[in-house]
Order: structure tokens, then C-alpha cells, then sequence
């Protein structure tokens, strides 16, 4: 294994672009720089490489913006540390600069960035969620049909099922989305990141990064230090210091003070809590942070008469709606009895199915018509069906549902097929001459597969089949027909989802009964009736339960759209990471440095040493990692990093010695009339 000679070394092994034609061209020997972006509040790498061009390459590849780059960098000794991206290319998306530098070369430069930041920008997600948001945002990374990376991805857990819709979102917009709203299991932290760093995507909070411990010594100058490669990888080439605290801008970020209105539309409510930053600085861990708290970066004393910084509380309002129910949990709460009949439970908490649009209602009718008179169905059995299929699509046979299947792909038709089942509609369709999208052929397709034969999955359905035919009214039929459909939970018992398609199979079986002449009055009386005994079962498990004789099952990890709980919190770390104290450096680099790091800063007193100390005591201590840019010089074979750092506590506690209210004249303004 070969060592380091000199600080910044490194070992290009591969640099090559390859062409949308399939050809590849190998550029290492002529590559004059090499640069590489990370930031923790970007979703993917970025970089650029400028080349000497003496082939034309531009021409004759040609380059188009349609390439890949693979790169491979080591740093001697460093080998567990490399920067490849030899399998995980990436995306080249722009020719830049086009320089002549001799009569028969040019100097080019090549723009790059990650290949799912390209596919994010090509894709939308359609599609409801129901899980704990790290898995959310497992699912979009993998996903064949939205990001489908492939590299390693870091997730830390989430606390709370959520259940959302994406409304034709991009991957990224949605991750963003939740990542901004997350809560950590482990600490109820709200500060989450997504970034893409040199080791794969990273769905963490700042917690979890500062837990690593630092991971990094670095120094200005030599001052008691010995010369050699260790020490000049620890020396700071360069620095600037551009933010240490900037009150205004910490005032109007609501950093040191700020308020949350929730507000609850439908019932007319609304609830208002504040951040202070003193009273809330350690409530989650902080970089300097120890056993009695980490020190802040303002002065806890009094401003005026009766306020600190942290008491104007109303220098930034946030307005959030919220979903919490007066017992303080979340709307989508339900709770009902372990064996109870869940439609007998429901029928009470279900809102009644609405009247549909008289060209949805059409093709109900149709559907039903043709079940009953074609297929030899009951009407109930007939009902149960369309109840479930009006929740699938509204009965739109062009409905497309991407990535929904559980292998990624696209859901489609009235009872939203996919993968195999999606193939064998179309096969089936195409075998009759028809199209697929016939509202006749898809219906003809759902009695295929519950009790056909031969190709195209005829009988694959049989098992629902066997119970659907032995069903006797609207309800047991759905309920039967549910395992065709096989939604999440579908097999659970008092699932609110099948509730709400047996309402809806009421409704059509009421709608078919109208149609066909049905007595309304007698309807009506059997309506009565039924409600009557669903009311009397209720009633009965109620009293079981008030007894202790029947269990309860309840959703009760559903995460309520609790504002209160990141909002004010998340907004003052997040502002304060950003923009708070910050130290700008160069470095010599190896490829063990990334962002996301953290790092022990020493920074030196310029001026007098009255403590002789050496180092500043307040800007000295630990930083995070913010950004970087790993800058690779072909001609010197030198790698340098420069690198934003950013804390958000001093490792002391400031001094007060004296009052630190504003000095101001007493009694009151002088008013001059003009």
C-alpha cells in the first residue's frame, strides 16, 4: 500500500466520459482540474472538470450534454476512503467554457452532477403514503419509477405514521416536504437534513451528526507543531471569518424569539406557542453541548427594564393549521374493538357516501348492469364490487397510478392493475380485438380473473371468487371483494378504508334498486332497520368494553400535523446553521473529509493575548461541515478542500460584569412640530 508523500496528494485512477453512442473516452491524461460540490442542504453532488481537448472531442464523441462521467480518486494510504464513482456515475449536463489554448487544442469545461438530480427533474409523484416518513423516503430513493438510486443511504428513524398525499410533486420537493416536518424517534429532534454527501444520501438530523464526535483537528499556522505530513494535512492554508452574529438578522429569523399560531379551521380553534432562545437553547443537543448545557452564543442579561433578547417573542409569527383532536391526537385517529364487526362499528364514524356525478353514476350502472345480467351476479354481490372499484378510480378506465405496484410499476384501470395482472388486461383485451380501455373489457376482465380459466390470468382470482359467491348482502361482498383488490390493510379487521367502500357499495346498490323500481318506501324501512341493528351492536360492544370484556385496537402511531412540536424549533437551528457563526478555510485534502463532518477549529487571537492563550476562546471548538469543494490540480497533483464550517454554540460561557441595558435619556421624546 503506497503512503502519502506530501500533504494533498492524490490518485487519479479514472476519468472518463462516456457517450450517449455507447463509445468511451478516457480524459485522465489531459485533465487540467477537477471539482467536486457537497453542501448539507443540497439534495445531490455537483462538479465540473476542465480538460485540455487535442482529439475534438466535442465533435467527434460528439459531447451533447447526454454523457456519463465515471471518476475514481484515491488518496495514497487512504484506500478505504475513496471517491468512486466508477458504478454510481455521474451525469454530464452542460458543456461550458470553450477556450483555444493552442492552434490544434482548446480548453473545455464539463459541468456534472448527480444522475437522481436529473431523474428528479423528469419525474412527478402522483401517490398517498402511509408510513413513518423515513420510509417515505426510502421508498422514492429506490423506486424504479421516481429516483432509483442505487447508492448507500443513511436514515435515521422517524417517529409517527403519517398519511399524506403527493400532488404531482417532484421526488426532491417531496422529500424536502417531510423532511421539514420529521421528528426523530429517538430524541423527538426536529432537525433534519437530506443532502448527498461523498458516501451516499443522508436523511439525518443534526444530532445525529454531531454524535460522531469530531473527526478532525485543524490549525492556523505552526505554532507548536513539528513539520511533517500529518501536521500540514491539520494546517488551515487560509481562512476568513464572514458571520459571527448579526442580531438583526437573528431578530428578523426569529432565531432569539419567535411565535406559532395553529389554527383549526374546522373547529374554530386555535392555539399559540413561542420560542425563547434561552429558555429552549438546550432542549436538543448542540455541538459544544455537555452535562450542564452548551453555552449560547448571546448574553442572557437584561435589555431593558424588564426583557431579554429572548422575550420579543412576536418578532416572527409562523400560521400553521393543524389536525389535533381535543384529546390531543390526530384527526386520523380511530379506535374500535379487537373483534367486533368492524362495519358494525363504523357505520356510525364513516361519513355517509355522497351522490357521484351523473357521468360516474353512468358508468356505475353499466357496471352493475353488467355483472347482474352477463355474469349472473346478485346485486349486493355486483354492489360490493363497484363500491370498491368507485375507491380504486371513480370507474376511469384510463386511471394510471405510477410506481404504485409493489415492484414500481404503473397502476392502471377501474380495479388499478399492475405488474403482471396490468399485462395480462391488455394481452386479454388484445385477444379480443378490443382496446383495453373498454369499460366493458375491464369489467369482463375482474369476472375473468375471479372465476375464468386459461390464459391471461383466468381463476387467479378464485379464492375472492369463492368468497364473493357465498356473500349475501352490500357489506360481506365488499369485504370479499377487497381481497381482489388487496389495499393496505385490507385484511385487517375495522380498517377505516373498507368501511368507507361499503358505504360506497350502499350507496350504488341503493342508486341500482331506484333504477330498477324498487319501492322507495320499503328501501327506506330496510335502511332503518339496518342502521337499528348496527346501533344496538354498537351499543352492546361499547358495554363489553366499558366492562373490560372486549380489547381495543387502535392507530394510535399516527403522527398528528403537530406544528408546535418542529416548527419554531426547527426554523431558529436551521436559520442559525446558515447563518450564524461561520468560518471559511482551505485545507490540503484527502478523500476522508466530507460534509456533514465534524471538526475541531483552533482558531488564533490577532491582537493582544491578554489571557496568553494562543486561540480565541470563543471562535475556537467545534464546527459542523457545511459545504465543500474538493478542487483536484492535474498539473500539480495537489488536492485542496475549501470548506464552510458553520456551530451554533460558543464552547464558554459569555461573562456579564455589568449591566448590559441600552443606555438611553430619561423622560420622554422631544416632539418638534413642523
Amino acid at each position: 500500500m503506497a503512503e502519502v508523500q506530501y500533504a494533498g496528494e492524490y490518485e487519479l485512477q479514472t476519468c472518463e466520459i462516456i457517450a450517449s453512442s455507447g463509445v468511451v473516452a478516457d480524459i485522465s491524461n489531459n485533465i487540467v482540474e477537477i471539482n467536486l460540490f457537497e453542501n448539507i442542504f443540497s439534495s445531490s453532488l455537483t462538479g465540473s472538470i476542465i480538460f485540455a481537448d487535442t482529439n475534438n472531442l466535442t465533435d467527434n464523441l460528439p459531447i451533447i450534454g447526454q454523457e456519463y462521467i465515471s471518476i475514481k480518486i484515491i488518496t495514497p494510504g487512504m484506500e478505504d476512503s475513496t471517491i468512486d464513482f466508477t458504478e454510481n456515475v455521474f451525469c454530464l449536463y452542460e458543456v461550458g467554457n470553450k477556450t483555444p489554448a493552442t492552434p490544434k487544442s482548446e480548453i473545455v469545461e464539463i459541468k456534472f452532477c448527480s444522475p437522481e438530480l436529473l431523474r428528479n427533474e423528469r419525474v412527478r409523484i402522483s401517490k398517498s403514503f402511509k408510513e413513518t416518513t423515513d420510509q417515505i423516503i426510502k421508498s422514492i430513493l429506490e423506486n424504479p419509477k421516481y429516483l432509483n438510486t442505487k447508492k448507500k443511504i443513511y436514515l435515521e428513524s422517524t417517529a409517527g405514521i403519517r398519511k399524506i398525499v403527493s400532488p404531482n410533486y417532484h421526488p426532491f420537493h417531496l422529500i424536502q416536504n417531510l423532511t421539514r416536518e420529521s421528528i426523530s424517534k429517538y430524541d423527538d429532534s426536529p432537525h433534519f437534513l437530506f443532502f448527498e454527501n461523498l458516501n451516499g444520501f443522508n436523511f439525518r438530523t443534526i444530532q445525529n451528526l454531531y454524535s460522531q464526535g469530531s473527526q478532525g483537528e485543524y490549525h492556523v499556522g505552526d505554532i507548536g507543531f513539528s513539520q511533517n505530513v500529518d501536521q500540514d494535512y491539520k494546517r488551515i492554508i487560509n481562512f476568513s471569518i464572514p458571520s459571527r452574529n448579526n442580531s438583526l438578522a437573528d431578530i428578523k429569523g426569529g432565531m432569539l424569539g419567535s411565535s406559532l399560531i395553529m389554527h383549526d379551521i374546522y373547529n374554530k380553534k386555535y392555539q399559540k406557542s413561542k420560542f425563547e432562545y434561552f429558555e429552549n437553547h438546550d432542549k436538543y443537543m448542540r455541538l459544544e453541548s455537555s452535562s450542564i448545557g452548551a453555552p449560547p452564543k448571546y448574553n442572557n442579561i437584561l435589555i431593558d427594564e424588564e426583557n431579554t433578547i429572548e422575550n420579543f417573542t412576536d418578532a416572527r409569527i409562523h400560521l400553521h393549521p393543524t389536525s389535533i383532536t381535543e384529546n390531543d391526537i390526530d384527526s386520523q385517529f380511530i379506535e374500535y374493538s379487537s373483534t367486533h364487526n368492524p362495519y358494525d362499528k363504523f357505520i356510525s364514524e364513516v361519513t355517509p357516501a355522497e351522490a357521484v356525478s351523473a357521468e360516474i353514476g353512468g358508468r356505475e350502472q353499466q357496471v352493475m348492469n353488467r355483472l347482474i345480467t352477463e355474469h349472473n351476479m346478485t346485486p349486493s354481490q355486483a354492489a360490493g364490487i363497484v363500491g370498491n372499484l368507485n375507491r380504486e378510480s371513480k370507474l376511469n378506465t384510463g386511471a394510471l397510478n405510477p410506481g404504485d405496484g409493489t415492484d414500481g410499476s404503473d397502476s392502471i384501470g377501474i380495479a388499478q392493475w399492475n405488474s403482471t395482472r396490468a399485462n395480462n388486461l391488455k394481452s386479454y383485451a388484445n385477444s379480443q380485438g378490443k382496446s383495453w380501455k373498454s369499460l366493458n373489457v375491464q369489467t369482463d376482465f375482474i369476472v375473468h380473473e375471479l372465476k375464468g380459466s386459461g390464459s391471461y390470468g383466468g381463476g387467479s382470482e378464485k379464492n375472492a371468487w369463492n368468497k364473493l359467491k357465498n356473500s349475501t348482502n352490500a357489506s360481506t361482498a365488499t369485504d370479499a371483494f377487497a381481497s381482489y383488490e388487496r389495499f393496505k390493510d385490507y385484511n385487517t379487521p375495522g380498517n377505516i378504508e373498507t368501511a368507507e367502500r361499503t358505504s360506497e357499495a350502499l350507496r350504488v346498490l341503493d342508486d341500482y334498486n331506484v333504477t330498477k323500481g324498487v319501492d322507495p318506501g320499503l328501501l327506506a324501512a330496510a335502511e332503518a332497520k339496518r342502521k337499528t341493528k348496527n346501533q344496538e351492536n354498537i351499543t352492546n360492544a361499547q358495554t363489553q368494553i366499558a366492562q373490560g370484556d372486549q380489547s381495543y385496537e387502535s392507530n394510535k402511531d399516527f403522527l398528528s400535523n403537530r406544528a408546535d412540536k418542529w416548527l419554531l424549533h426547527r426554523n431558529q437551528r436551521m436559520h442559525e446553521l446558515n447563518i450564524g457563526m461561520t468560518i471559511n478555510m482551505s485545507i490540503y485534502g484527502n478523500t476522508s473529509v466530507y460534509a456533514g463532518q465534524v471538526i475541531d477549529i483552533s482558531v488564533p487571537i490577532f491582537g493582544t493575548d491578554h489571557e496568553e492563550t494562543e486561540t480565541s476562546k470563543l471562535q475556537s471548538g467545534l464546527y459542523l461541515i457545511s459545504k465543500v469543494r474538493h478542487r483536484f490540480s492535474q498539473p500539480t497533483r495537489t488536492h485542496t478542500i475549501s470548506l464552510q464550517a458553520t456551530k451554533d454554540s460558543y464552547p464558554i460561557e459569555l461573562e456579564s460584569k455589568a449591566s448590559g441595558k441600552e443606555p438611553k435619556k430619561g423622560g420622554k421624546p422631544e416632539i418638534i412640530p413642523i
